[in-house]
């Protein structure tokens, strides 16, 4: 378990226009603000996040410190936030603003909005009420602190054909809170079924996974298909108890009709389990999978840097000054011609720690 430190970018509405203009410096330049988040001395904690011993009905009140590195005043929200397993297992947390539901509904943030200048910390107190009826394990929550949007630089990417896309960037500081209800624990995976979707690079394998016990599981699988000599070996890093993701790995390049026997091997702690299964890609799913195939390849193809276009527009530029160079010597006047390529503007730095 640790602390979490990611930047989330939110994309809004794409415009089409005849010709795209470049990023200010300042612009591109500019970082969203942000605050830090830390353990305060004192509280439950187990290797630098909350880990609390509780019981059904108990109430439980630790405190958060919140911090502004920034050179101006800061207005950070604070709030619990879902704890789950990502997609590639793992720990993962909600996104500021995100509903707070299962174990996230029972923290309460005693002041969700801070003010804080430049250099000041303060303890925000948040309290955990576990249920009466809580089951005994492990129930897993985040406190989030970010800086709302609204005061988030948004910079304007210019993209070379002519697509100019806002991105918002919001880092997001989240400190796992770990809520442990007395009575007997054990991990518990679960396979319920496969199928094949269709990807920028091709065809991949989903196993539909879940751990249905009361404790963290981790391990490893190897999952193959032999009539495509697919064998791959995977870490399954932490996988949150009464979760459940749809696990996905490359599987072939195009689309191979067929039943497809699937098998997967998981062991995590003493525990194994082997789970075997078929993937039928029919007629009509061939054609499916075939027409996604097609629409993913032209939209990655669409995504890659128009170098031709590029050359052309430069080719394009030089024909220009030369012709201009010949009106110049002609009237004996001077004209003066500029020009600029627009460079994307950086999405924004990931530093994400994994629990």
């Amino acid at each position: 378990m640790g602390r979490v430190e990611r930047t989330v970018a939110v994309l809004s509405a794409v415009a089409f226009a005849v010709v795209g203009h470049a990023v200010p410096a300042h612009a591109a330049d500019a970082k969203p603000d942000s605050v830090v988040a830390s353990v305060a001395p004192g509280s439950q904690t187990k290797a630098g996040y909350f880990s609390l011993a509780t019981s059904p009905g108990s109430t439980t009140t630790q405190t958060v410190i919140i911090g502004n590195k920034q050179a101006h005043a800061v207005e950070a929200h604070v709030e619990a936030v879902n704890g789950f397993t990502s997609a590639a297992t793992g720990t993962g947390f909600g996104t500021p603003g995100s509903p707070a539901t299962g174990t996230a509904s029972w923290v309460q943030v005693r002041t969700p909005v801070v003010t804080l200048q430049p250099g000041e910390q303060r303890g925000v107190d948040f309290t955990v009420r576990v249920p009466t009826d809580a089951t005994p394990g492990i129930h897993l929550a985040g406190i989030s602190a970010s800086v709302p949007l609204s005061t988030v630089t948004t910079p304007t990417v210019a993209n070379p054909r002519g697509a100019t896309i806002a991105i918002k960037l919001q880092p997001q500081r989240v400190i796992a809170v770990e809520v442990i209800v007395p009575g007997l624990k054990a991990p518990r995976l679960a396979i319920s079924g496969a199928h094949a979707i269709a990807t920028p690079n091709g065809i991949s394998l989903v196993l539909a996974m879940a751990n249905t016990g009361n404790d963290y599981a981790r391990g490893s699988a190897v999952i193959t298909v032999p009539d495509t000599k697919l064998s791959a070996k995977v870490k399954l890093d932490t996988f949150v108890p009464g979760t459940k993701i749809q696990y996905t790995l490359p599987w072939t390049k195009d689309v191979v009709p067929g039943t497809h026997v699937v098998t997967a091997e998981l062991r995590y702690g003493t525990k194994r389990l082997t789970w075997n299964g078929n993937v039928v890609i029919n007629a009509a799913t061939q054609r499916e999978l075939q027409a996604s195939l097609d629409k993913n390849r032209v939209q990655k193809s669409g995504g890659t840097f128009p170098w031709l276009l590029l050359l052309l527009g430069v080719g394009l530029a030089v024909l220009l000054a030369l012709s201009l160079a010949v009106i110049r010597r002609r009237r004996g006047g001077a004209i003066r011609v500029m020009g600029a390529v627009a460079q994307p503007a950086d999405s924004g730095d990931r530093d994400l720690s994994r629990i």
